[in-house]
């Protein structure tokens, strides 16, 4: 629960400033999953258009 409640107030803190200043593109998470020989979630790259 810890967890979940700072997940929201760090989002409500980003969000009233503005929303989010730096993104990563989906090829650039794509790259960084590679180098740390991971996969991101299919709901993550889902997020990108």
């Amino acid at each position: 629960i810890d967890t979940a409640e700072k997940s929201a107030e760090v989002l409500v803190k980003v969000l009233s400033m503005g929303g989010m200043k730096q993104t990563i593109t989906r090829e650039e998470l794509i790259a960084l999953g590679k180098r740390f020989n991971v996969q991101p979630l299919q709901s993550a790259l889902d997020l990108y258009p």
